[in-house]
């Protein structure tokens, strides 16, 4: 919960100081996250966006989730 609201205030003082319009998406366990809670995000150059969670790493296409436990 802490990470999503740092994040959220973090995108929204962007978009002030720099007058950009961002879209963003909260991705949970409802939509294939193996755990809530977030700890590393990376984007390969391949396109996949990486997910470390308490409760496994997640690779994202950009459609589903692919869960690796860990």
């Amino acid at each position: 919960m802490k990470n999503e609201l740092a994040l959220t205030l973090l995108i929204c003082l962007s978009q002030i100081a720099f007058g950009q319009n961002y879209l963003f998406d909260n991705w949970q366990v409802k939509d294939g996250l193996p755990q809530n809670t977030v700890s590393e995000i990376i984007q390969t150059r391949d396109g996949y966006i990486w997910i470390g969670t308490e409760g496994g790493l997640s690779r994202f296409d950009g459609v589903r989730f692919t869960n690796f436990d860990v």
